[in-house]
């Protein structure tokens, strides 16, 4: 079916529900010729009439059934999490799983949902989704095979419900990034105490859910180095962030480009401290050499911090389609990534 159509059905409304009577009659007779036509492709290619209706409904019952969970539907243009989890999403269906997503927010964030949608992946959204949830999983907790959860602070909120399930599902879960090390080298870097005890916080939370889950993944081997030496036990591995297609590549011709660029959406606070560092810090030792360089500044959601950085020379772009962020990438010259 078209995922954005809705079917009503009007039981008898059209020629009644006596089946002895009228054109009603002909529905009895026309099952059995319908049966005996397609009873082959039937019997090879469907199941059983009302039952195992999860995989029925979209002929998934020879695949194995992912859940994605992450904390709403990936806005794969506006920030590298949400660009990862969304070649993931699409990597499962490239694979043949069948695959099921929440946002835990239950918000249909167009065009995004729509476009998950139309590659396959069924996203369970809307009020009437976030209300029933424990119900839909108990229903379909035996079709589902794994669990795939991102960050700490949604799998606080889901993971008591996944482990209520019989049969429970394989729980994976993705960190995107070790909150309590991130924040720890904050405070190393700003001496604010109020950090250190966030991080303490962070690790205790993170550390909870690392207990709750069957297998869990970082995009650092760094980070994996960390997690075994503070949770041991904790079956951890590595995997890379983006899955990427196989390209030609660009040709690149150091004398037709110019200029430095920098992209990263400002919602992440190590983004926005380290331009301002790089901006204050070091493009300034690089305008002695280099006057005329300039800097491109492209990233979702500046704050006033990075738009007072505007100046001649270091131009804030904002946010840029894919289409758009292409173009920047084959004029630069090379692209700083200054995070401390």
């Amino acid at each position: 079916y078209q995922p954005h159509s809705r079917i009503y059905h009007f039981e008898g409304i059209s020629h009644g529900t006596d089946l002895n009577a009228g054109i009603k009659q002909h529905q009895v007779v026309n099952a059995e010729r319908f049966l005996e036509k397609w009873r082959v492709v039937l019997q090879a290619e469907h199941l059983p009439n009302g039952e195992q209706v999860f995989h029925a409904r979209d002929r998934s019952w020879t695949r194995r059934t992912v859940l994605v969970v992450d904390h709403y539907v990936p806005s794969y243009d506006k920030d590298a999490g949400s660009r990862s989890t969304w070649q993931y999403l699409q990597l499962m269906v490239d694979m043949g799983y069948n695959v099921k997503f929440i946002g835990a927010n239950f918000f249909p964030h167009q065009p995004y949902t729509r476009e998950l949608q139309a590659m396959g992946v069924e996203v369970l959204v809307g009020e009437g989704m976030a209300r029933n949830l424990d119900t839909w999983l108990a229903e379909h907790a035996s079709s589902i095979d794994t669990v795939y959860i991102h960050r700490p602070h949604v799998a606080e909120q889901l993971v008591g419900s996944f482990l209520a399930l019989r049969p429970r599902p394989k729980l994976i879960f993705f960190g995107h990034d070790l909150h309590f090390l991130r924040v720890e080298r904050e405070f190393e870097l700003t001496g604010d105490a109020g950090l250190k005890a966030q991080a303490t916080q962070w690790k205790d939370r993170e550390l909870a859910v690392f207990s709750q889950v069957d297998k869990v993944y970082y995009p650092s081997q760094v980070e994996v180095e960390v997690v075994r030496g503070v949770a041991p036990q904790t079956d951890v591995r590595a995997i890379p962030l983006y899955v990427l297609q196989d390209s030609a590549g660009t040709q690149y011709q150091w004398s037709e480009r110019s200029d430095i660029l920098f992209v990263g959406g400002f919602n992440h606070p190590p983004n926005v401290d380290g331009l301002c560092w790089f901006v204050d810090e070091v493009m300034p030792l690089v305008w002695e050499q280099c006057p005329q360089l300039k800097l491109h500044v492209v990233g979702s959601s500046a704050p006033v911090v990075v738009q007072s950085l505007a100046q001649d020379r270091v131009l804030i772009h904002g946010y840029l389609s894919d289409e758009e962020l292409a173009k920047q990438y084959l004029r630069a010259r090379m692209v700083a990534v200054p995070l401390r």
